[in-house]
């Protein structure tokens, strides 16, 4: 793989990880609104 090809999945990996964290907070926000019901 190139230099650019390896900083780009670099960055996708990134996004991917953060996307998922980001996921995960909502389904962490959705479980306490629905615990506290």
């Amino acid at each position: 793989m190139s230099d650019l090809q390896k900083s780009l999945k670099l960055k996708h990996d990134e996004i991917i990880s953060e996307t998922r964290h980001f996921e995960d907070l909502d389904c962490l926000d959705k479980t306490i609104r629905d615990e506290g019901n």
